[in-house]
């Protein structure tokens, strides 16, 4: 059984700044096994829902806010063999210049 201990929170980066935005989520298994993560997209505003976020498999996730538009949803789905997924909650990038 997978469960998520630490959502990912909401994230603002300054582009001017050159800032990277990160979010983090931190998840268990009962029996304690290798997890896998999957960040995608959680709404249409830059790109269409659901769609992967490049190659990221880490429980952390890192987007570049100049390529990014503000207001842009993200989740992430936790799996395990064997167990059923477990999605996140949504966490947003705020865009700021």
């Amino acid at each position: 059984v997978i469960y998520i201990t630490t959502q990912p929170s909401n994230a603002t980066a300054n582009t001017t700044a050159g800032e990277d935005a990160t979010f983090t989520v931190v998840a268990a298994s009962n029996p304690n096994t290798t997890l896998t993560y999957a960040w995608t997209y959680a709404n249409g505003d830059a790109i269409q829902a659901g769609a992967n976020v490049g190659n990221t498999t880490q429980a952390t996730l890192t987007v570049n806010s100049a390529v990014e538009n503000t207001n842009t949803d993200f989740k992430v789905t936790v799996s395990e063999a064997g167990s059923d997924s477990v999605v996140s909650a949504n966490a947003t990038l705020t865009i700021t210049t």
